[in-house]
């Protein structure tokens, strides 16, 4: 199960009654029941203020309301859906993988603001830093490339051991980009935390499992979108996107 509804179960199963434990309690109705309700619909059931849902939603990790309800339909999808082939994920035509592929691009629309808050981050830093784990590679080479047509002093370099030479010559008004999947992640872990004491100008792509570690409220991404597979050639493909996005304002 999400590390979303594990959170929302321990929070709603919590002894002592709180807003938080009432908000947490109907958000895991709500994915039960797949009757989403609006950031109104929900402060006036739960008795609170719109502000204390939106820092209910910071706390769990998203930018506000609508993130969190969006990776709250995609999750009840994950569970309920039954067309979804174990062994192919359900890919196993072309007009399948077309149309699964062109579902998921309609839903990115809820990431064009951090998007574009990523694009102002990188055009303000001094220097930006990417780093990634083995399975993203290819995607941290291509933000790389992309960005270093476009601004001065991008550093990227796949061989590992130069990441910690990197962090170490980080400044305030620097950026540092992550990019996450894999078990191979304990030294991002490392670099993130010490990152984040360095500069807040932290972007995250992420693959869902890795995603609740990295507690950056913006300019994270999710890349793993259902019901596309949650293999690399997916997510290279999600992130060339989401570059390509970026990569338009970044001017």
């Amino acid at each position: 199960m999400s590390s979303l509804i594990d959170n929302l179960n321990d929070l709603k199963s919590s002894p002592k009654k709180s807003a938080k434990q009432v908000i947490a309690t109907e958000l895991y109705e709500s994915f039960l029941t797949r009757k989403f309700l609006t950031i109104n619909e929900l402060a006036k059931k739960c008795f609170v203020s719109e502000s204390t849902i939106t820092g209910f939603c910071k706390r769990q990790g998203f930018s506000g309301y609508r993130e969190l309800l969006f990776r709250l339909k995609l999750t009840r999808e994950e569970y309920s859906s039954s067309k979804l082939n174990q062994t192919s994920n359900g890919l196993s035509s072309f007009a399948n993988l077309e149309e699964s592929v062109i579902s998921v691009l309609q839903k990115t629309d809820v990431y064009y603001k951090d998007l574009l808050n990523i694009a102002e981050t990188l055009k303000k830093a001094t220097k930006v830093y990417i780093f990634s784990s083995f399975q993203l590679d290819k995607g941290a080479s291509m933000m790389h490339d992309v960005l270093s047509s476009k601004l001065d002093n991008v550093t990227y370099n796949s061989i590992k051991i130069y990441s910690l030479d990197h962090l170490l010559k980080m400044k305030s008004t620097d950026a540092a980009i992550f990019f996450i999947a894999g078990q191979d992640t304990k030294s991002l872990d490392y670099l993130y935390l010490n990152a984040i004491k360095k500069t807040n100008n932290i972007v995250i792509f992420s693959s869902f499992s890795q995603s609740h570690k990295y507690k950056t409220f913006m300019n994270k991404i999710v890349i793993d979108l259902e019901p596309l597979p949650r293999i690399p050639t997916m997510r290279l493909m999600m992130i060339n996107y989401f570059i390509a996005l970026i990569s338009l304002k970044v001017k």
